[in-house]
């Protein structure tokens, strides 16, 4: 889509899922209620998604690679001490070439990981 000249994209959130039929069929009881807790698993979802959209936002080129085209080029032919196609700034990108995300974007990843499961982990 970027290179048919597209340059903003739409991300839609989730529904209320608690709401769906499906949900109050086998989680509302013989009442069908509505399942809170899956309305409110949306509504975290939602916020996470759009936090997230706002990080990939500010990168400059989130859209291709930093290696050669960024559309093809994968694993040897992008190394940066061998080949004078990659970008100066790699931190900008979200994928390093065209199938590996940049080490910017899996420290950004991991971070959330580890927020998110550093309770578990301290349980052990």
């Amino acid at each position: 889509m970027y290179e048919l000249g597209a340059r903003k994209f739409a991300c839609l959130s989730l529904i209320p899922l608690g709401y769906l039929p499906i949900s109050r069929t086998f989680g509302g009881g013989f009442q069908r209620n509505s399942v809170d807790w899956l309305t409110q698993a949306a509504v975290k979802f939602n916020s996470k998604l759009e936090h997230e959209l706002n990080h990939l936002n500010s990168f400059e080129d989130s859209s291709h690679g930093c290696c050669g085209t960024g559309l093809i080029e994968l694993n040897y032919g992008c190394n940066e001490l061998l080949s004078s196609f990659t970008c100066c700034n790699s931190s900008s990108h979200v994928f390093w070439d065209a199938g590996h995300p940049s080490e910017r974007a899996y420290r950004m990843i991991i971070s959330q990981l580890v927020h998110n499961i550093s309770h578990q982990l301290l349980d052990i």
